[in-house]
């Protein structure tokens, strides 16, 4: 049996893979969740899935209309962002669509490599369920545009953020990690405010705004964040950074 020598395990060791991946461009990270059963088999998933579904998704969206491309990563930004608050969604969605069709007329193929990188991420997702394992992901690739500009293409789930190494040695980073309470903050939920006060009393409770962000996170639906709506919910920041 032949083997495919650009996609395959890299390093099993604390439950970690990689992808460096040259037909793609795609490299990455995975991370298997600690604490979770077969948290080594979901970074293996991911890391084997995801450059397969990401050629699979640049075919398809290199034949659709640029408009409607736009369109489905304005929603799974907003989607992502809003987390079923529609609040936050509406609030968010005139900046999340500028940038978007910023980044298109600045370069049509870099809109193309960012929705495909959105849906190989999503069909990695379903893989990984499979494993009933967790795991974290930062997945990118380098595009470069006619005139030598060089763009960054990066999606990430969970704690695996990305960094740029500058000339000076200095590292930036790059993508904000994918953690409840990011989400609480960017739904409007939590104020920078509020967090710094909980994180010098990580074990006092403290009272948060309900928001459909925060009952869908916790598991609630519709009817919960009509019960709760208007109301305080007390949490600690251990709570927050457990979720």
């Amino acid at each position: 049996e032949k083997k495919d020598e650009r996609k395959g395990n890299k390093s099993n060791r604390n439950q970690d893979n990689i992808i460096a991946d040259p037909e793609t461009g795609l490299v990455g990270v995975f991370d298997g969740v600690g604490g979770i059963a077969s948290g080594d088999k979901a970074s293996q998933s991911a890391e084997s899935s995801i450059p397969r579904a990401y050629e699979e998704a640049m075919k398809k969206n290199k034949k659709a209309n640029a408009y409607e491309i736009q369109k489905k990563i304005v929603e799974m930004q907003l989607q992502k962002i809003g987390s079923g608050d529609l609040d936050a969604e509406q609030r968010m969605r005139p900046e999340i669509t500028a940038m978007v069709e910023n980044m298109f007329i600045k370069d049509k193929g870099l809109g193309y490599k960012a929705l495909s990188m959105l849906e190989s991420m999503q069909a990695a997702n379903k893989e990984v369920e499979k494993t009933k394992g967790g795991t974290t992901a930062c997945v990118g690739l380098v595009h470069e545009s006619a005139d030598g500009t060089r763009w960054a293409v990066i999606a990430n789930v969970g704690d695996s953020a990305a960094f740029k190494r500058r000339a000076n040695g200095e590292m930036v980073q790059l993508t904000r990690e994918d953690s409840f309470i990011n989400m609480l903050t960017e739904s409007g939920s939590l104020s920078p405010e509020l967090l710094q006060r909980m994180k010098k009393t990580p074990d006092k409770p403290h009272p948060i705004p309900v928001t459909r962000a925060l009952v869908k996170a916790l598991g609630g639906g519709e009817k919960e964040y009509e019960k709760l709506h208007g109301q305080d919910y007390p949490m600690t920041y251990k709570k927050l950074k457990a979720a």
